[in-house]
């Protein structure tokens, strides 16, 4: 209720929370980054500060997930409920879910699903088919309550779209934190 007895709107994120979260989560997971994951794998691509941008992606996107929970905390029931829009969205951000970077280029899992999965179809391979939907629902299970916060969180279509276009470049930045880029060795 705000000041004059009526109820008040959805909450928002703040985008002070959102930045001084994103600033924290920068530092410790460069700290990770720099004290853990490099030592364990000299070989990791990008090295050092170079991974710095990826950190700041993936920090970011974290924020905005913990700033949009933060906001809806005392609604979750609600935010949670299914809709259209939250299914479209979590099919959208499990079909574009990076699980592999190859030469600075994301293997999402929608597009596994369209080389691998489609042609088992065409061959009557039905496990093979199968196992790769199987795939590509778990990632939209994974990624349901995200949608969730974005839909009822956001209001505006641009930012939303623009926050789901987020989601995807720290899933690319995690991968790339975690197990750096990958070469295809022919």
């Amino acid at each position: 209720m705000d000041v004059s007895g009526r109820a008040s709107a959805k909450p928002r994120l703040e985008s002070g929370f959102a930045t001084a979260l994103t600033l924290g989560l920068t530092a410790v997971l460069m700290a990770l980054r720099l004290g853990w994951i490099e030592p364990a794998n000299p070989q990791i691509v990008p090295k050092g500060w170079a991974a710095l941008p990826f950190t700041e992606v993936l920090a970011l996107g974290l924020a905005v997930v913990f700033g949009l929970a933060w906001a809806n905390r005392g609604r979750m029931c609600a935010v949670l409920r299914p809709n259209r829009g939250r299914m479209i969205g979590a099919v959208a951000l499990g079909f574009v879910t990076p699980i592999a970077v190859f030469s600075w280029v994301p293997w999402i899992v929608g597009g596994l699903w369209l080389v691998r999965g489609m042609p088992a179809l065409t061959e009557l391979n039905f496990a093979g088919f199968f196992w790769m939907t199987g795939v590509l629902a778990m990632a939209a299970v994974l990624w349901y309550p995200v949608a969730c916060l974005i839909v009822s969180g956001i209001h505006g279509r641009a930012v939303r779209v623009a926050v789901f276009t987020l989601m995807f470049w720290a899933g690319y930045g995690a991968i790339v934190l975690v197990w750096g880029n990958l070469k295809f060795a022919l």
